[in-house]
């Protein structure tokens, strides 16, 4: 079968624009990854960062890979600080089995931070409440209150 002089323009056109949207797909993959971050759905951006990461390496498209691996972790320091902050709410509230796993996720995104791992303690500890508190302070002294 013979192939005219236009047909061999076309399907080169046809490579080229899929060649193009292969080489996009980092990019969208990034964008997607960046949206989710904006609206706190820290796995699905992490997801998505990291897809981006594989297939601009895929590439050999080393700038925006460690683009990408910076934008990684900043996205993995807020989600840290946003299950953090989340294991502190649910520990005040006494809802210590969402405080375990909320500080735990925490951990997995940022094993590096020290205050993680107190914070674990502490839940791990259990919550310290008032009468607890009362009745340490009347065995010591004698004194209800003191």
């Amino acid at each position: 079968m013979r192939i005219g002089r236009a047909n061999r323009s076309v399907i080169g056109l046809c490579l080229l624009l899929l060649a193009g949207m292969a080489g996009c797909a980092h990019e969208q993959a990034y964008d997607r990854g960046m949206e989710f971050a904006r609206q706190a759905q820290y796995d699905r951006a992490i997801s998505e960062l990291e897809n981006a990461i594989r297939l601009a390496e895929e590439q050999h498209r080393s700038d925006e890979a460690a683009r990408y691996h910076a934008s990684l972790a900043d996205v993995k320091r807020a989600a840290g600080q946003f299950h953090y902050r989340q294991a502190q709410n649910q520990f005040d509230a006494a809802d210590l089995a969402s405080a375990r796993a909320s500080i735990d996720r925490g951990i997995g995104y940022q094993p590096q931070e020290s205050a993680y791992p107190a914070l674990r303690e502490r839940i791990a500890g259990g919550p310290r409440s008032s009468t607890t508190a009362f009745s340490t302070a009347s065995a010591t002294t004698g004194c209800p209150g003191t």
